[in-house]
């Protein structure tokens, strides 16, 4: 508990990186595994052009959480989803539906009545900042 900094050992996320001390020392870090950007990603999009099951998948392969407040999901030309407060834990990951529903952890719902997605159309990813963090091309 006192290597890592943890005021609970009972809340550790998957993927957190822990030091591992014995006799006082640290033997072994385990660390996750990073995408390299640092930031949460699009990972894929699933069940395009069919409402009830179309999802961007948004992951988080950094070894740190990040809220994804303020962020978005853009069709350029076309609706714009604004996520509320959410934490990204490193390793998490979270699923943005097309279609309406209710919103929980690992799920947000944009709440259209169509299909959003089609083959060839972009998808971005942008940061509370404005700043496009990703840019990701239908298939």
């Amino acid at each position: 508990i006192a290597a890592n900094g943890l005021d609970d050992p009972n809340f550790v996320f998957s993927g957190q990186r822990l030091q591992i001390p014995a006799g006082g020392e640290i033997v072994a870090t385990v660390e996750s595994r990073s995408s390299g950007s640092g930031n949460p990603e699009i990972d894929s999009l699933e069940g395009r052009g069919d409402l009830a099951t179309e999802a961007v998948l948004i992951v988080n392969e950094s070894d740190t959480p990040t809220d994804l407040q303020g962020w978005r999901l853009e069709r350029p030309g076309g609706p714009t989803y604004t996520f509320d407060s959410l934490p990204l834990f490193a390793g998490s990951s979270v699923r943005v539906y097309s279609t309406s529903g209710e919103d929980n952890s690992i799920a947000r719902y944009w709440g259209e009545t169509e299909p959003i997605w089609t083959s060839g159309a972009e998808i971005l990813l942008v940061d509370a900042n404005g700043e496009t963090v990703q840019r990701y091309s239908v298939p």
